[in-house]
């Protein structure tokens, strides 16, 4: 049975139906370094054994288009999309796989991290998100808060670089203030935070961990 699909290093540009066909049983599945631009309606998400995706290095732009939308198997634990043009996804079929412990979003041109990407991270899916010109605002501030209560440092994403707002460009998230990562009404409005919780609030200035 076939299980594992090396096409890198080709210039494939587009990923059409044709790859679904005698794949059912693909767990791996390597498509990186390529020219890809699109990809067909329904076409990943009908791999349905897979479980390693890596689409890294091509030219890949939108990838939450509803008339092709990029829909992923649900056996999916790696997913590779690093070094592409990356500037929108659905980060929420991201957060619904359930047996994903990693993605590469690496170098894109990718403004946010959002609600279900953190939330993905909390529940331990290993996120890379370096090299995107990130919007440090109150939307960020959730994983702000979990870094900082974590025991050990973690870097990859105490690390990130902030590209907005200016006044704390190449900053990373680590040496910002909480107070720092504000929205306007309309950045509010736009992402919701009126349905969010209490971790997209600013940290007080004094907070006792325990007490006997």
């Amino acid at each position: 049975r076939l299980e594992r699909i090396d096409l890198s290093y080709n210039l494939i540009p587009v990923l059409t139906f044709d790859i679904t066909f005698g794949t059912k049983k693909v767990k791996f599945l390597n498509i990186s370094h390529n020219s890809i631009n699109d990809i067909r309606k329904f076409v990943t998400g009908n791999l349905t054994a897979l479980e390693v995706l890596d689409l890294s290095n091509n030219k890949l732009t939108n990838l939450n288009d509803p008339d092709a939308p990029f829909n992923l198997p649900e056996n999916l634990t790696n997913l590779y999309l690093q070094n592409n043009g990356i500037f929108r996804i659905d980060y929420e079929k991201i957060e619904a796989l359930k047996n994903l412990k990693e993605v590469n979003l690496e170098n894109n041109q990718l403004l946010h991290l959002n609600k279900s990407l953190i939330d993905a991270i909390k529940r331990g899916i290993s996120v890379r998100f370096e090299g995107n010109p990130l919007t440090c605002n109150c939307e960020i501030r959730a994983l702000k808060h979990f870094i900082t209560e974590q025991p050990s440092p973690l870097e990859q994403y105490s690390n990130l670089v902030c590209n907005q707002p200016k006044r704390i460009a190449e900053m990373t998230l680590g040496e910002i203030d909480d107070q720092e990562l504000t929205c306007s009404e309309t950045e509010k409005s736009e992402i919701g935070l009126e349905l969010l919780t209490h971790d997209y609030e600013p940290l007080p200035d004094l907070r006792f961990r325990e007490i006997f």
